[in-house]
């Protein structure tokens, strides 16, 4: 059995412990352990610099996608906003594409655990990036932070329409789209 320890990856810690119930060395976060959820009264007071290793990703099958889906309720496990939103960044409108995701950065812990997985936005995705948080909160709270600081803005469809500020090809694809049925 090894001690607890905080792992420390590109200046953000995170506590690790092992835990019986599951063999192995996990993340403590907010309590409990993320294998499994067990609580956890972490004492760790050691720093671990985690290096990489050579282990490879791998992708979620279509079925195992299709039931994170729906377990999330078609919403983005990070901003909990439905799949398929509008935004605008840089004046080029985008839609928003579901992604899986690592919720603990695969270049952190190279795990591809089915429990690691979650279903994300695209922004959502591109924002946390290879970033770990304590918990989800701080993890909104960044990406909250980050859209704001890159002028990123979540689009309903009457004002989106409104904008005068998209270029003409972009109003005449996003029309398209809402013709069709997509927005």
């Amino acid at each position: 059995m090894s001690e607890d320890y905080i792992a420390q990856y590109r200046g953000i810690n995170i506590n690790v412990a092992f835990c019986e119930k599951c063999g192995g060395e996990f993340f403590v976060m907010d309590g409990e352990m993320q294998c499994c959820g067990a609580k956890y009264d972490f004492h760790g007071i050691e720093i671990k610099n985690i290096v990489t290793g050579k282990a490879r990703r791998k992708t979620v099958c279509p079925s195992d996608k299709q039931r994170l889906i729906e377990s999330q309720q078609g919403r983005c496990y990070y901003c909990e906003r439905k799949f398929g939103y509008y935004f605008v960044r840089n004046n080029n409108v985008r839609r928003s594409t579901i992604q899986i995701d690592h919720y603990v950065p695969f270049s952190f812990n190279q795990s591809n655990n089915k429990e690691n997985y979650v279903a994300s936005c695209s922004l959502c995705n591109s924002l946390k990036s290879n970033m770990v948080f304590p918990n989800i909160y701080d993890l909104r709270r960044h990406i909250y932070a980050a859209t704001k600081k890159k002028g990123i803005e979540i689009c309903e469809l009457p004002n989106l329409q409104e904008r005068d500020d998209i270029p003409v090809e972009q109003d005449i694809l996003f029309n398209e789209l809402c013709v069709e049925g997509l927005g």
